[in-house]
């Protein structure tokens, strides 16, 4: 059996439902029913309400409103931020500029049917 190398990318998100987060205790997981986006920056939630920065208050509720949302758009902007965007118009993003986490990485991607992490 071969072993798959390539490396998943954000576009399979694109039509996928956030199934659930993840708060662990300085990092936030984002699963969309197997691929799975963890944030190492702290996550940007845009709602038609305003925007929350984790952990502040009442970021956790906003992230969590986003739960059963579908994804209408995701991409990275190299050394700036991720972007996914639902089809309600809400926007999750991870910002990835110098200053924005602490530790080695801002963000990772993994999917599990196309194998390999993308790190950030």
């Amino acid at each position: 059996m071969a072993l798959n190398t390539d490396l998943p990318t954000l576009s399979v998100l694109v039509g996928e439902e956030l199934s659930s987060i993840i708060f662990v205790a300085d990092y936030v997981q984002f699963d969309f029913n197997g691929p799975r986006l963890t944030a190492f920056s702290p996550p940007v939630v845009r709602l038609r309400g305003g925007e929350s920065r984790f952990p502040g208050p009442g970021s956790r509720d906003a992230l969590c409103s986003l739960i059963q949302q579908v994804v209408a758009s995701a991409i990275a902007r190299q050394d700036d931020r991720i972007d996914v965007t639902f089809a309600s118009g809400a926007r999750l993003s991870i910002l990835l500029g110098a200053g924005q986490y602490e530790g080695p990485e801002a963000a990772t991607f993994s999917d599990p049917n196309a194998g390999g992490l993308l790190v950030w």
